[in-house]
This record gives structure tokens, C-alpha cells and sequence, in this order.
């Protein structure tokens, strides 16, 4: 199976993306307030992995993301076959 398995931050979804993983910002309803929200999509599905309150975290962990692909999975020495979305 090629594509990058990401479990999202509730920890309720786990999907394998072979397709992207993009950011946007959303208006809370009701409210003037910013959230920053990362999806995902596979060839068959899209799922929303987290949200942060500021755009500088969703980027740091699409960041995050970025180096788990080109490091082929290896973070501070071990070898991980899920990329866990953090909390906030």
C-alpha cells in the first residue's frame, strides 16, 4: 500500500493518505474566531485529522508531516509506520 498512514488528534480516524494534506482556515460559528483545520484524502475517502487555534501550529505540523515522509517514517532515532497528529 503506498501513501502515508496519519492517525487524526481524537485519535478516531486512521487513514492512509495518498492523496494530500492541506490546512484552511474556518470561521467558528457564531463566533470571530479562527480555527485551522488539516484534512487529508485517500483515493477513496477525505477526513479531518486536527484543528489548532493559530495558523503558525497547523504549519509547524504540516512541517512535522513533511519530515516523517522524507525521513521514510524515522523520528529521533526510530522507525514509525503512523504519524500521530499532536494536540495543540
Amino acid at each position: 500500500m503506498d501513501g502515508i498512514w496519519i492517525r487524526s488528534q481524537n485519535k478516531q480516524v486512521l487513514i492512509n493518505v495518498n492523496g494530500y494534506v492541506t490546512y484552511t482556515r474556518e470561521t467558528r460559528i457564531g463566533e470571530r474566531k479562527y480555527v485551522y483545520e488539516i484534512n487529508a484524502s485517500s483515493r477513496e475517502h477525505a477526513a479531518h485529522l486536527s484543528t489548532y487555534t493559530t495558523e503558525e501550529r497547523a504549519l509547524q505540523v504540516l512541517d512535522s508531516i513533511q519530515q516523517f515522509i522524507a525521513c521514510n517514517g524515522e523520528m529521533n532515532g526510530c522507525k514509525f509506520n503512523v504519524f500521530e497528529m499532536p494536540a495543540e
